[in-house]
Parts: structure tokens; C-alpha cells; sequence
């Protein structure tokens, strides 16, 4: 639950490096949580790219997205926020694009 709400993996699994912590052996325990500290470094990168990839929105429209939508809408305004953003974003772009050039009296 805690990794779907988009907090950083680090956090979602300190209640699993406790468990861990005080079950296992001190060997086990600190393996563990050398490998779990790997998994979230790698997370903060390997997400966004492979979330964005294929699409030509800026990570940051993505991200303000997430934010406002979520602040707006809360959990179903994580998903909605972003879409918005990103279509909108895409219509700004081919806006630009179809009036490179040309000046407002040229239209």
C-alpha cells in the first residue's frame, strides 16, 4: 500500500527491516538491509525512466502532475492529474509548433 502511494521504497520497507531485524540473526539482518538500501537508491532512477519512456513529456510536467493532482483529487488524482497535465502539454507543444514563424497579422 505504502509503495503505491508513491512514498520512496526506503520508507515503505523500514517496517520490514525491523522485522527482520529483530527475527533473523544480525548477519542476515544487515544483508538485508544493505540489499533493500540498494533496491531504493536504484528506484529513484530506474522509475522515472521507465515510467517516461516512449513518451515526450517532460519528467517535470509528470511530477507537478502527480503533486497537484493528488493535492487536488487525493489518490484517484494521482493517475487524473498527470494525464491532464500531459495531454494539455501535448496540445501546447503542437500549438507552438503549428505557429512557429508567424506573426498574429499573417494568420
Amino acid at each position: 500500500m505504502l509503495a503505491i502511494m508513491q512514498i520512496p521504497a526506503l520508507l515503505a520497507m523500514i517496517p520490514a527491516i525491523a522485522i527482520v531485524f529483530s527475527t533473523h540473526d544480525s548477519m542476515s539482518a544487515i544483508i538485508f538491509t544493505i540489499y533493500i538500501i540498494f533496491v531504493a537508491l536504484s528506484d529513484n532512477f530506474l522509475k522515472p525512466m521507465l515510467l517516461g519512456k516512449g513518451l515526450q513529456t517532460p519528467m517535470l510536467v509528470i511530477l507537478i502532475g502527480a503533486l497537484g493532482g493528488m493535492m487536488f483529487m487525493g489518490m484517484l488524482g494521482l493517475f487524473i492529474g498527470p494525464v491532464i497535465l500531459a495531454i494539455a502539454h501535448q496540445l501546447y507543444t503542437a500549438w507552438v509548433v503549428d505557429y512557429k514563424g508567424k506573426l498574429p497579422a499573417e494568420k
